[in-house]
Formats: C-alpha cells, sequence, structure tokens
C-alpha cells in the first residue's frame, strides 16, 4: 500500500498527475485528488507516536463554581456562538461538525458538564476541535460511523491536558455526541490503542 501511495504520487505533473495506462481518467495534484493521497499515507501511520503535546502561552482552565450554562457559553464562545446556536465547522479533513451544546448533553437529556469535571477544561475540548493532534474514523459492527478527535495540550511546565470528542454521522450531519479531557496521563493513550485496531487514521498534526 506504501508504495502504491508513493508510485501514484510520484506521477504527479504540473496541475495533475496521471496513470501511466491509455484510457485510465486524470486525477488532479490538487483537490480531491491530493487530499485522498494524503489520507492514504496518513492511514498508513497509524503505528507511530501522537505529536508531542501542543505547546499553549496560557491556560485554558474556565474557573470553578460557575453555572452550567456558563461553562457551555464558554466552549460555544470559542466557535464565536451563543449557547443556542449551532456552528457548522470545518474540521482538519473536510468534514463538517456540528458544534452545539450536545457535546455536553445526556442521550436521555439532561446535562453532563460537569461530570469528572470537564466544565473546567470546556475550552480545551474546543481548542482540541479546533486544533486536534489527531482525527479518527470508526465504523461500528451495527453501522455507525464515528470521529475521534484526539489532543494534548501543555501550559509551561505543567503536566499535558488530554482532550478526547467524538461525533456520530446522523445521515446528514456529523453531530457531537461528547467531549472531555482524561482523567489522566494514560486515558487518550488507552483510547488510542483500541482505535489502532478499530478505526482508521484520518490526520495527524505536524510537528
Amino acid at each position: 500500500m506504501e508504495k502504491a501511495v508513493a508510485r501514484r504520487a510520484g506521477q504527479c505533473v504540473p496541475r495533475q498527475y496521471a496513470s501511466r495506462k491509455a484510457g485510465t481518467p486524470l486525477v488532479w495534484c490538487d483537490g480531491p485528488g491530493a487530499d485522498a493521497l494524503d489520507m492514504a499515507a496518513t492511514a498508513l501511520r497509524y503505528d507511530e507516536p501522537m505529536p508531542p503535546p501542543q505547546r499553549l502561552a496560557q491556560t485554558l482552565e474556565v474557573p470553578h463554581g460557575l453555572h452550567p450554562e456558563a461553562y457551555v457559553a464558554e466552549f460555544m464562545r470559542e466557535f464565536g456562538a451563543s449557547v443556542k446556536e449551532t456552528v457548522l465547522w470545518n474540521s482538519v479533513r473536510g468534514q463538517v461538525l456540528s458544534i452545539n451544546r450536545g457535546i455536553f448533553e445526556r442521550h436521555g437529556g439532561g446535562t453532563k458538564i460537569d461530570k469528572r469535571g470537564r466544565h473546567q477544561y470546556v475550552r480545551y475540548v474546543a481548542h482540541g476541535l479546533k486544533v486536534p493532534d489527531e482525527v479518527w474514523y470508526v465504523r461500528e459492527s451495527s453501522g455507525v460511523e464515528k470521529l475521534y478527535y484526539l489532543a494534548r495540550m501543555q501550559v509551561g511546565g505543567g503536566a499535558p491536558i488530554e482532550t478526547l470528542a467524538v461525533f456520530r454521522w446522523s445521515g446528514n450531519a456529523w453531530e457531537p455526541t461528547t467531549g472531555y479531557q482524561g482523567g489522566d496521563a494514560k486515558y487518550v493513550a488507552g483510547r488510542r490503542e483500541w482505535l489502532q485496531t478499530a478505526g482508521t487514521l484520518l490526520y495527524q498534526r505536524g510537528e
């Protein structure tokens, strides 16, 4: 597979690259053709380590003790919206995510914003969506399709803060399922080990 991707990319000429077989269609060097090649090359790197944590100039932590709605507002503000709005966010691989308060709501209704202390890390979750370290695609045995956004961030000499966000394909859009910070330094690593066997790596941030 790796040789096939490299061979196909090696056929690239200005504006387009083409198969050397007569009668086969041209594939453009830019746009969807280039994206497809890049995604294929990325998928082959599934067993490589995650990029090092992103270095942030200042903390994104939100103070404790605010009203639950205030934390949702902090999250949505990172996308230039209010708690009542839905933002269609263009992800790093071109998927359009529906960003709304549903990322912090339980499946049966009600908020989970304060579950495991995630309320103070909502801005980190937002940053992890905008600038993820990795994006994985999983198609479950039931046919459900999901995207997993993994990110690690570090402020100063502090311990890295890890985030995970999940989106599910509804048939019309990628809808939020959940988003939170990892409970310890090994949480995201554990989820990533599962993704390496169950999913496909779509994107990995360059250093």
